[in-house]
Formats: structure tokens, sequence, C-alpha cells
């Protein structure tokens, strides 16, 4: 991550924010990088830059296997970005704070395309939850032909709207969200000195990740709530972890796997162990 940490650190202490080619050189670097003897340019046929608007600033299609990148929503965000630095850091700290946060949107994304290595490769319970609720979304087989086939559209639209409905839920945004935030905080870390601000913003960043989807009251397993609601067959039954008995599935779990591991995947956790770590995000 040398490479990444540089380009970010020569454009912030130049007060400049990551251009589109910057972007494009860190994903090249990223795409190289041998995870478990494959590299991740196997998953991304083609990287995309659109003028035009989109939900997002990027994303990655495992249909297409494309990469994209938009620039109006890149922009957009850039100064959304700048609106939150002026009044939360040194002005010293703007653009290292603009950057970062950039490059999280770069590592989210990339966190995605991991995925398709890990349903491939790995069996642990990870891959299994991430590869269910892919089996419960849009997929090549239903979304083929979609644009000349009504019924197809409108079953396309149903299954979108229930998505965007249980959005934050999501394991797969879950996952993506708190590895990447945790990789940026590495990189900030080693300059904590100088941008101390940033380091911790990102730190707190990592906390509100692995709360988000628990309920402020009880106990709760935000990733079975989510699969029950997006599996049109219940494919999350075959899940090691399900029991039909909530009761029975929620102490094997407590029992069976450590808290960082429950918390990140969106499984059981305690009322105790919610409260720790809201407390950690309350102290900073």
């Amino acid at each position: 991550m040398e490479k990444i940490l540089k380009i970010v650190y020569d454009k912030s202490k130049n007060n400049d924010f990551l251009s589109i080619k910057d972007i494009e050189k860190i994903i090249d670097y990223l795409l190289e990088k041998n995870i478990d003897s494959i590299k991740l340019n196997r998953y991304v046929k083609d990287l995309k830059v659109f003028k035009d608007e989109s939900t997002s600033v990027m994303s990655y299609s495992r249909v297409t296997k494309t990469l994209c990148i938009f620039r109006k929503n890149l922009l957009k965000q850039i100064s959304a970005y700048e609106s939150q630095a002026r009044n939360a850091i040194s002005d010293n700290e703007i653009y290292y704070f603009i950057n970062f946060n950039l490059l999280h949107i770069i590592l989210h994304e990339i966190e995605h395309v991991k995925n398709e290595k890990k349903i491939i490769l790995n069996n642990d319970l990870e891959s299994k939850i991430i590869n269910t609720e892919i089996q419960c979304l849009i997929n090549d087989r239903n979304i083929e032909g979609y644009e000349k086939d009504k019924k197809k559209f409108n079953e396309m639209e149903k299954a979108m709207e229930i998505y965007n409905k249980y959005y934050i839920y999501s394991p797969q945004e879950r996952i993506a969200e708190i590895n990447s935030y945790t990789e940026v905080h590495k990189l900030t870390e080693q300059g904590k000195y100088f941008i101390p601000h940033t380091n911790k913003i990102m730190e707190l960043l990592i906390y509100r990740s692995l709360l988000k989807g628990y309920e402020k009251d009880r106990m709760y397993c935000p990733t079975m709530y989510y699969l029950e609601k997006i599996c049109k067959k219940d494919e999350y039954k075959d899940l090691p972890i399900y029991n039909k008995d909530k009761n029975k599935m929620e102490k094997r779990v407590l029992m069976q796997y450590p808290f960082y591991k429950r918390i990140k995947l969106g499984l059981y956790i305690t009322e105790k162990e919610r409260k720790d770590t809201a407390s950690r995000i309350y102290k900073r």
C-alpha cells in the first residue's frame, strides 16, 4: 500500500484532490496485487469513467465485471467532504481528510471485487453469507435481456426496491465498509502526529460501521434479518448457523464465534457488547 499512500500524501500536501487519473492508478495497483496467488484483475474486465450522474461515486458490476467511476458524483462528493472538513478539522488536514475518504470509496468497491474470489475459492462462514446474498439478488440469469422483457424488468425493479429498502443490513456492504475503513485507518495511523483529526475520524468510522444495523434496545442479527427479507426461496436456511428456533440459533452463534467475527458479519451480539462498542465512539 506504500505506492497508494504516496499518491494520497503527495496530492494532499500540495493542496489538491485525487484526480480521475490518480484513482485509475490506485485501482490498477490494487487489481495487480496477488491475493492467495490470484490477481484481482481477473475479476475486472473493464474500468469506465462516466460523465453522467449516478447514485454513487463508484460501482462494481459482477455481471459485466466492470468498475465504474461517475465524474459528476465524484465532484459532488468532494464538495460534501470539504463542507464536513471545514466544520470538523484544522485547515492543514482538509485535503488529507478528503483524499483518504475518496480512498475509502475506492477500497470499498475493491472489496466487492474480492468477494468474487472469496465465493469461488473460500468455504468459510463469511464467504457463505456473501454467496447467499448474491444468490438472492439479481444475477446473470435473471438480469439478461431485462430491457426487452417487461416481466423481467418488473421483477428486477421489485428486487432492487427491496434491496434498497434493506441496504443498511446488507452483509456484503457491511463487510466492505468495515474492511475499507480499517485499511484507510492503517494508513492514517502512519501520519497520526500531523493528521490527528483525520486519523481519529477514520477510527471512529470503523466503530460506526461495526454498529450499523444493530437495534439500540436489544440483541439483534442484521444479517439474518436482511436475508429473510430478500431471499425468495429461503436460501439462508443452508447457512451453517441457521436454526428455525431463533433462540437456539442465537445461543449457538454467541458460543461458537468470537465477538469481532460476529459483529463484523452482522450476527448476534449481546447488549453489553453493543454498549461497549458504542462507548468507544462516545469516548472519541
